[in-house]
């Protein structure tokens, strides 16, 4: 690969249509980093969360993407990894003492220093935050752009140091830079592209369509002389502009072609669904509908295939489909299998049983069930399988297993009708009285149908105003041409 041959790789440009096949060469860049032991990372992009002219909020998704041969995905579960091997954190130390660390110098030093025998995990320190971006992801300052972008150039130069080439990122979706609604925003978008492209160590995929050209296309006359234009957007620019960049487009696909790519779709829905076509003549005649359309996307062609083997695929019975179903509740619900527990899927027999046999059909019982399944001689013995999720089963209103219990839940709810009723009869015999009082949560006396809120008084203060009502008549004799009235 470039990148272990030389230190500065020029970017990439992948180009084709919806459909093309961008994300899965992506895919497939990024399988050939982790055979490579190249680290890698990818990031989508668009114009709101994840924007070119605020690198700064791709910065966290794009730490946790970082692959790096066969360790766990994640910057963070990769660090993890180097610190517990004795060469790994040795390398990881002599990174942190020279000036290339950069942005990341102080965080993997104190990391290191972490690892020397301290109690409290690794995973909790204070450091992951500078390390994985939750610094800067927060804010659209410029210097804050800035920051983002010295530590993804110290993490091509630490993987280099951790014995990998460097650091490979793939963008998807570049072409939504079209998107940003002003020039002054763009142009942010050309300096990181610039940026990110002369990055040493760090190669750049960019996924994009003509859209990225036609909106390059527009700005670069105004913008590629203007004075307030990055020297790293001005570079961009003007090797696009003068067609240095390196271009991938996507193989055109003719007829003979497209046969061979729905013959192998065939053969990949035949091993997931067990079914045969049998007759050739059904795809050829797709084939020439897709090589009717100018368009011809490998994309179309694929679903119009799938779509109709799905309508020639015979539906499965009852009991088949159940099967399925059942295993996905427990490996999606998390079910427990507990013993002698029954289904109501079926009227009799459980679902793992095949109709006419007593043995169950193991390899449709969920994980925890086989795990949990005592063995008898060789063969394997499993569980009922739940037909719903356990939450479903814990709920005040279970399913009536017989009459009687059917009976009982709707005694049970006639009765509360008939407490509610009452309630609902004794407040509103309260309040066609016109005035009438309740005592409240806090313990005091509420006057109601005074005012719309009621009049609240603890038991001593309506004494007190009570005790008062000769000095309240005569104050309001006193001062009745001054007092409103209400109407």
């Amino acid at each position: 690969m470039r990148l272990g041959e030389r230190r500065r790789v020029g970017p990439l440009l992948v180009r084709g249509e919806w459909g093309a096949g961008k994300s899965h060469f992506i895919s497939y860049v990024r399988a050939v980093c982790r055979d490579l032991e190249v680290a890698s990372s990818v990031v989508n992009l668009n114009a709101r969360g994840h924007a070119l002219n605020h690198p700064q909020r791709s910065y966290p998704l794009l730490a946790e993407n970082v692959e790096l041969g066969g360790l766990p995905r994640g910057l963070r579960r990769v660090l993890i990894a180097k610190l517990a091997d004795e060469e790994g954190r040795r390398r990881l130390e002599r990174f942190s003492k020279y000036p290339a660390s950069g942005e990341l110098e102080k965080a993997i030093r104190s990391l290191c220093r972490h690892c020397e025998g301290e109690d409290l995990p690794v995973v909790e320190h204070f450091a992951w935050t500078t390390v994985l971006g939750g610094d800067v992801a927060w804010a659209n300052y410029a210097y804050k752009r800035a920051k983002a972008l010295e530590r993804i150039a110290a993490l091509g130069r630490l993987f280099r140091a951790l014995g990998a080439p460097g650091l490979v990122l793939l963008f998807d979706e570049a072409e939504t830079i079209d998107q940003l609604s002003n020039v002054r925003s763009r142009k942010g978008a050309y300096s990181v592209l610039g940026t990110l492209s002369r990055m040493d160590r760090v190669w750049c995929i960019f996924a994009v369509t003509k859209r990225f050209d036609h909106a390059l296309g527009w700005d670069v006359p105004g913008v590629l002389d203007d004075y307030g234009l990055s020297k790293d957007a001005r570079w961009f620019l003007r090797k696009w502009d003068k067609g240095d960049l390196d271009v991938l487009d996507p193989p055109g696909v003719d007829r003979r072609a497209a046969r061979v790519l729905a013959a192998k779709v065939e053969d990949l829905y035949e091993r997931a669904h067990a079914f045969r076509l049998g007759d050739p003549a059904g795809l050829r005649a797709r084939v020439d509908e897709w090589a009717a359309d100018p368009g011809r996307n490998p994309r179309t062609l694929m679903r119009k295939v799938i779509h109709y083997l799905d309508c020639l695929r015979p539906l499965p019975s009852v009991s088949q489909a159940v099967q399925p179903a059942t295993e996905n509740a427990g490996r999606y619900w998390g079910t427990q299998v507990l013993p002698g527990e029954e289904t109501l899927l079926t009227g009799s027999g459980s679902v793992g049983t095949r109709s006419g046999s007593e043995k169950p059909l193991a390899s449709h019982a969920p994980p925890s069930a086989r795990l949990a399944t005592p063995r008898s001689g060789s063969e394997e013995e499993s569980a009922p399988l739940p037909a719903y999720p356990p939450s479903a089963r814990v709920s005040p209103n279970p399913m009536p297993e017989n009459e009687e219990d059917l009976w009982r839940q709707l005694k049970e709810a006639r009765r509360q009708k008939e407490e509610l009723e009452a309630q609902l009869e004794g407040e509103k015999a309260n309040q066609s009285r016109g005035f009438y009082m309740k005592v409240s949560e806090e313990g005091a006396a509420s006057l109601y149908g005074l005012r719309r809120f009621p009049i609240t008084f603890y038991m001593q203060e309506w004494v007190r105003i009570l005790d008062m009502k000769d000095e309240i008549r005569a104050f309001l004799k006193e001062y009745e041409g001054e007092l409103a009235r209400k109407r």
